[in-house]
């Protein structure tokens, strides 16, 4: 009995924290025609352009870059300086200071949709 009740208490806390992270893939472009990389190096080939503004998910971070992907099925690497994660209005602390040990700058926002 005592491990079913420690189950539903684990199976509980780990839906409640999917569900208030949902959104922390979330970025915003904020450099002005932001160069896609096919790779995360300066030496890369570009592969497109973002502009300003445009809602991203990030995947991944590599040596000062960020592998974003956008809802076209684009995919590629941005410099760190080029995006910014959004954060729920409520977000807290922690994710803050991971996504500056990430490189990825947060600001506060909306979570909507896109």
């Amino acid at each position: 009995m005592a491990a079913f009740i420690c189950f539903l208490v684990f199976t509980g806390s780990g839906v409640g924290t999917m569900v208030q992270y949902t959104h922390l893939d979330r970025g915003v472009v904020t450099a002005k025609n932001a160069r896609l990389r096919v790779s995360p190096f300066d030496s890369a080939d570009t592969s497109g352009v973002v502009k300003n503004g445009k809602m991203v998910n990030l995947a991944d971070t590599y040596q000062g870059y960020v592998f974003v992907k956008m809802t076209n099925g684009t995919s590629g690497w941005l410099r760190n300086d080029e995006v910014t994660a959004v954060l729920p209005k409520n977000g807290n602390d922690t994710t803050r200071k991971a996504l500056l040990l990430s490189g990825i700058s947060g600001k506060k926002g909306n979570s909507k949709e896109s």
